[in-house]
């Protein structure tokens, strides 16, 4: 058999990261794994620069109970001599493997990347039997939000339809470039100039990169993070945006791609999964493996929309028409973009969509979805339902953070009908948080083309809620203390630093009558104190704990995702 070598580079691979060595393994010549981050991963890695999710700990582990044959290398950036334990870059990481590769072939592997076993044999054999092939690229099948939904449309049709990944080794060739995967031979040729087999053919063949890398909320997080922080690129710094209204919500349907504005869509895969995927999914089910898994409800709704069905062939064939004319047009300015969002097919669908999930009864709020905010589409409806369910005559409500005014639409929309409903709205509308929201907040705010203040009476008169809306431009302790009414509803999502929900709930919770109702959003009860696995926002969880739960003060008290709900019974 050919000797392949198989190089990764990773941090926090897992749990992709050991099934996949375990199904490189009957073929590899050699597995030379690279693990540790990069300085724009430092917040996902330990001060010496290593996994948080046990990876580390796994290789070490692979090497003495799985690894007989002694294929698997492990290297660190200690072992190259960084001091400070972190790589400059992953083009450096993917060099010192390849200083170390014995291999004829060398095939670079993502830790979520997987291949059916018949095709990786088909591939040898090819190999084998053409020794003059330089390199490979290959299709790919990008899973998002589960292992059942495959992620299409412009940018894997016709941006980026193939990767490189599969190169010939002999002495003098040389790893050149990360982005994309290029190898060099000892001419300084790259090796797809010379003998070079496409994704085109491969696909022709059926051969596919699998490619589980949007899967679970963990591997989102973490892209968020490493992604945000590269220089490399700004395409991606609106990602906690895509993160909290894309990816955990499906807020926007034709453009689920993250850090690109392309139109892409979810299409399901009925077809084969490579087979240790196949036992990865059995070890979940069965309770082997314990992982987070991204809800499911959304994307099946979408999906088994007939109307969504129509719109994806008709972007398809006016992306076709896009590339078959040539035309000189880039995202946003791309004809089917034009066409679709121009025209207000895009925010319609969206509407349309809310609707259809939650009801018609909740058709006053699914314009919700036009205001950039951070509300999961069930917190929305018990945040709706909550307002809808206060007091006939001169409902009052407070809400401490208002940002673009997504929360105040919806409860503005709840106290109609009612006699002289009025919603306080509390924010300096300056973009001032906490450390970790401020940067995001401030991002979109100078995407806008006025004031924050501006936008949110804008959003608010253009959806017909204004007149209840009495807007307090200021910080939330500014005003507590001479706060003219009682409150019978209480929405805290300010500042999410312990002094500064502290400060909220205590200022704020004498306003609220016996009986009201307060929600506090952003709670987390998990140990670190937010989904992200570090500790961005602890406060809303900490106050709740002491606070709030299991305090005969407050009674009802149920969590929405990561927003709380109590009834006050008594100061």
């Amino acid at each position: 058999m050919i000797r392949v070598t198989f190089g990764i580079i990773v941090l926090n691979g897992q749990p992709f990261l050991e099934y996949n060595l375990r199904a490189l393994y009957p073929f590899a010549h050699q597995i030379i794994v690279v693990e540790g981050a990069v300085t724009a991963a430092r917040s996902l890695a330990t001060p010496e620069g290593h996994s948080v999710d046990g990876t580390f700990d796994m290789l070490r582990k692979f090497k003495v109970e799985n690894d007989p044959e002694r294929k698997l290398s492990l290297l660190t950036a200690e072992e190259e001599g960084k001091p400070n334990g972190f790589w400059n870059e992953k083009t450096e990481m993917s060099q010192a493997y390849t200083r170390r590769a014995t291999g004829e072939w060398l095939w670079q592997v993502d830790a979520d990347e997987f291949y059916l076993e018949k095709d990786m044999k088909t591939v040898f054999d090819m190999l084998e039997s053409n020794p003059e092939i330089t390199a490979v690229s290959f299709p790919y099948r990008q899973f998002w939000g589960g292992f059942d939904y495959v992620e299409t449309g412009q940018w894997f049709q016709y941006e980026l339809p193939s990767v490189n990944r599969l190169f010939s080794w002999r002495q003098g060739y040389q790893y050149i470039e990360h982005r994309p995967p290029t190898v060099a031979d000892e001419k300084g040729r790259d090796l797809r100039t010379l003998k070079w087999v496409s994704h085109k053919q491969m696909r022709k063949a059926g051969i596919y990169l699998y490619h589980y890398s949007y899967v679970l909320p963990k591997q989102a997080y973490e892209k968020v993070a490493y992604y945000t922080n590269v220089t490399w690129t700004d395409a991606f710094r609106e990602n906690e945006r895509w993160l909290s209204e894309r990816y955990l919500k499906l807020g926007d349907p034709f453009h689920v791609g993250e850090g690109l504005d392309y139109l892409t869509w979810l299409v399901r895969y009925d077809g084969q999964h490579p087979e240790h995927i196949v036992k990865m999914r059995d070890d979940i089910s069965n309770g082997r493996l314990k992982i987070a898994l991204r809800p499911t409800g959304d994307i099946e709704s979408l999906l088994s929309s007939r109307s969504y069905t129509v719109a994806r062939s008709a972007l398809s064939v006016l992306l076709y028409l896009n590339h078959v004319w040539r035309l000189p047009l880039r995202p946003p300015k791309a004809l089917a973009y034009h066409i679709f969002n121009l025209t207000g097919l895009h925010r319609l669908w969206i509407r349309l969509s809310f609707i259809r999930r939650r009801g018609w009864r909740y058709r006053h709020i699914a314009a919700h979805a036009d205001i950039a905010g951070f509300l999961y589409e069930d917190q929305v409806v018990a945040l709706y339902d909550l307002a809808r369910d206060l007091p006939n005559s001169h409902p009052v409500a407070v809400e401490i953070g208002s940002f673009l005014g997504k929360s105040s639409l919806v409860i503005a929309k709840g106290m109609n009908g009612k006699s002289n409903p009025v919603l306080y709205c509390i924010d300096p509308f300056n973009a001032d948080s906490d450390a970790p929201s401020t940067g995001v907040l401030s991002k979109i705010a100078m995407s806008l083309p006025v004031s924050l203040l501006d936008q949110f009476i804008a959003n608010m008169t253009k959806h017909g809620v204004y007149r209840t809306v009495r807007t307090l431009v200021g910080y939330s302790h500014e005003f507590a203390a001479t706060f003219p009414e009682a409150i019978d509803f209480l929405f805290v999502d300010g500042n999410h630093d312990y002094e500064a929900v502290l400060k909220d709930f205590e200022d704020w919770r004498r306003h609220l009558k016996p009986g009201g109702i307060m929600a506090l959003h952003d709670v987390d009860f998990s140990p670190w104190g937010s989904p992200r696995g570090d500790e961005d926002h602890v406060g809303p969880g900490l106050v709740a704990k002491e606070r709030i739960v299991n305090n005969p003060c407050w009674s009802e008290v149920r969590l929405i995702n990561n927003l709380l709900v109590a009834r006050k019974v008594h100061d």
